[in-house]
């Protein structure tokens, strides 16, 4: 699934960040 514009780097660099996001966002939940 490739949207106009977008390369497969461009589409790995979003999913890799959003991977990011969620995992910071649940060790930070985890250690509270």
């Amino acid at each position: 699934m490739l949207a106009a514009g977008y390369g497969e780097r461009d589409l790995a660099n979003i999913w890799g960040g959003n991977l990011l996001r969620v995992l910071t966002q649940a060790q930070a939940c985890g250690e509270r």
